[in-house]
């Protein structure tokens, strides 16, 4: 079992047993380095043994590399040479190809699946075989499973919808043509990169089954290797209908509840089945009722709601009867949410806000479809960098004591940066003349304005890749700018840090896997910001390193911390880092949590809303927030919360949207994104008069 440690850890416990002393140490320790060389060697051989495929042809295919390997065997992609088109090329493990009868049946259903065709079932072109292996060409997909996007980034309530609403119409193709998935997961829904949902793994369900029921009868847990392969793992069964537990017959209607526990949790956060142990998540399945997915998530349409628990119903004949009942009582759901204007947050870690708040919010959009109904109303998105600037005794804050920082939202000035709606994410320097943004266009770009003068030079071109939302921080000098980038050349595309001169300069890529704008030490000497790799039992980081990317450390481990593009906060005398955590209860939907550089917990702030970014004073006396709240339609506002304590208060209340903040070194001013609404309105009358072709 050992001899894949390090020869120092084997020699030590070697030298431990033994008593070996003197100079049969050595001896003992290069025999055990020697035999390292010669495993290392061999293992390299076995990986060329075990990859031979790529550059090689099968039948039409050339294969170009592996994109993956699982439980269902590996998957390559590979080029169509009659075709000249791309595709995935997905051989089947041995040990299933040896059981004829197995290998006929998945053969006789995937033959079945290959007959559907439809937008939202991926396609599959051919099942062949290679030397004695069986394999099955398909659709070459571009994007992430469900499973990925359900712990990487929220859906809102369309886009939740939008998905359910194309996966349920890829249900009622199937189940027309009398196929039944039997392993509806969110490892087997694929959401491409437009947005688009497919379907994977029909016919390849049967087949897994048998190796899922071995490890259910051997008592496998959550952690078991054999249920962490598609179509043999706890996820499955988590997803089991009450019918599909008891071994029992199922019809199309098993699908339809796997699909329900699908959509809770995309909802919720939370599975409506869970345990440590498949018999737990059995026993759950077949005895208990999961909580209302509005209880975990009150920004949930409460129609949506009784969807997904009619689809949960244990009793067959109370359930959804039909994917076309279900896609149907989604459209409607969907087309109330179009009507009445509203455009709710659902995800893992969800919007919540008291029925008040809703109600409340629900009333505004209802009057503006009624004033629809007399005017026509033509709005237009303008994107724009401004400051909120301290003029003399005009200021944005004041202080009423040296406890207390209160924030007067009628004494702000505001200036406007830029003109041309382009800007998607900015900073201001620390010492306040100059403005960094992100430029849109085809290709995004990195800019700097001089705010005195309005000149403004670009440095960073456009090219390949994207800024995506994230702020550009400058160091606390004023001569970098720190931005995150994708890297279009890496195989996922990650986002790396890159820093440039402020003026414009040859960037240099810093830090790899950084997924939360960074926030600099008062010194310059280190940064803080969130990382967060996707995986089972993995939770969100809080990290620190210095400047250059050394001395890279985890500081604090928590739930939904620092997640998506929120931004962190270090205090200038340099005691705390501020980050925002999402939670998911009825007391509070975020809160800002303040840490030593050291990862120690000093205060906790909970609130009402979702909070998505902090930015410290620079006396360290409070901190602004960017906040969604309920009753704001989730449109992001800033407001201003006094520290160590006080009341929180709001800074701005509009109509408009407010996105990133960064503050002056001398507090006198802030900058941020605003996302403003204009309109131009006319008469019904008036409009259709415009609108008339003119004689002449």
């Amino acid at each position: 079992m050992w001899i894949f440690w390090n020869s120092d850890q084997r020699f030590q416990i070697l030298a431990c047993r033994l008593q070996i002393a003197g100079p049969k140490k050595d001896w003992v320790k290069s025999a055990i380095q020697n035999l390292q060389s010669e495993i290392s060697s061999d293992l390299t051989a076995a990986a060329a043994i075990i990859s031979p495929l790529i550059d090689s042809t099968i039948s039409h295919y050339k294969i170009v590399r592996e994109l993956g390997s699982g439980g269902m065997g590996v998957v390559y992609e590979a080029e169509d040479l009659t075709l000249g088109r791309r595709i995935a090329l997905k051989f089947l493990p041995q040990d299933m190809a040896l059981n004829t009868q197995s290998l006929e049946r998945f053969r006789m259903e995937a033959r079945t699946a290959s007959s559907i065709n439809h937008e939202n079932i991926c396609t599959i072109y051919e099942i062949g075989e290679h030397e004695g292996r069986p394999f099955i060409a398909m659709e070459l997909l571009e994007g992430e499973p469900l499973s990925a996007r359900l712990l990487a980034r929220p859906f809102t309530n369309d886009q939740l919808l939008d998905v359910a609403i194309q996966v349920a119409d890829a249900l009622d193709a199937a189940h027309r043509k009398g196929i039944i998935h039997r392993d509806i997961k969110p490892a087997n829904i694929f959401i491409t990169s437009r947005g688009r949902a497919k379907v994977l793994d029909f016919g390849l369900a049967k087949l897994a089954k048998e190796h899922e029921q071995v490890a259910v009868a051997t008592g496998a847990t959550l952690d078991s290797p054999m249920l962490t392969s598609p179509g043999a793992t706890v996820g499955t069964v988590a997803y089991m209908s009450p019918e599909q537990a008891r071994g029992e017959e199922v019809d199309a209607r098993t699908d339809l509840f796997s699909f329900g526990a699908v959509l809770y949790q995309t909802a919720t956060g939370r599975l409506p089945f869970d345990g440590p142990t498949s018999a737990v998540i059995f026993h759950a399945i077949l005895e208990k009722n999961p909580a209302s997915p509005t209880d975990l998530n009150p920004m949930l349409p409460p129609q949506l709601s009784e969807v997904i628990l009619k689809c949960l119903e244990k009793d067959p004949d109370l359930r959804c009867q039909s994917a076309a009942e279900l896609r149907a009582d989604l459209k409607r759901i969907k087309r109330a949410s179009s009507s009445s204007g509203k455009l709710t947050s659902a995800s893992a870690v969800q919007a919540q806000t008291s029925p008040t708040q809703l109600s409340s919010a629900a009333d505004v959009p209802s009057a503006v479809v009624a004033h629809q109904q007399q005017r026509l109303h033509t709005r237009l998105i303008v994107r724009l960098i401004i400051a909120a600037v301290i003029v003399g005794g005009i200021s944005v804050y004041k202080y009423l004591s040296r406890s207390t920082t209160t924030i007067n939202p009628l004494s702000m000035q505001i200036s406007k940066l830029t003109e041309n709606g382009g800007a998607i994410a900015g900073a201001v320097s620390p010492d306040g003349r100059y403005a960094a943004y992100i430029k849109r266009g085809e290709q995004q770009s990195l800019w700097v304005k001089q705010i005195a003068t309005g000149s403004e030079a670009q440095v960073v071109p456009p090219g390949p890749g994207w800024f995506g939302n994230r702020h550009p921080t400058f160091t606390p000098d004023g001569n970098y700018i720190y931005y995150e980038h994708n890297d279009p050349t890496s195989e996922g595309g990650e986002i790396a840090l890159y820093s440039v001169p402020s003026l414009g300069g040859t960037s240099q890529r810093i830090l790899d896997d950084v997924d939360t704008p960074i926030a600099f030490s008062p010194d310059g000497r280190q940064m803080a910001f969130g990382h967060f790799d996707a995986g089972p039992g993995n939770k969100p980081q809080l990290v620190v390193a210095n400047s250059d990317g050394t001395n890279r450390r985890v500081i604090a481990e928590r739930e939904a911390l620092a997640v998506g593009a929120s931004f962190l906060s270090w205090s200038s005398d340099t005691k705390f880092i501020a980050a925002a955590q999402y939670q998911l209860t009825k007391d509070s939907l975020s809160s800002v949590l303040i840490f030593t550089p050291n990862g120690a917990l000093v205060k906790s702030f909970p609130y009402s809303f979702l909070v998505d970014g902090v930015a410290w004073l620079p006396d360290s006396s409070g901190f602004f927030l960017q906040v969604r709240a309920g009753e704001m339609n989730l449109r992001p506002q800033i407001k201003f919360q006094p520290y160590p304590s006080g009341t929180l208060q709001n800074v701005t209340n509009d109509l408009n949207e407010y996105h990133t903040i960064t503050v002056t070194a001398d507090g006198k001013a802030l900058v941020t994104v605003q996302e403003l609404e204009s309109s131009r309105r006319c008469s019904s009358e008036a409009c259709r008069q415009s609108s008339r072709p003119k004689s002449s």
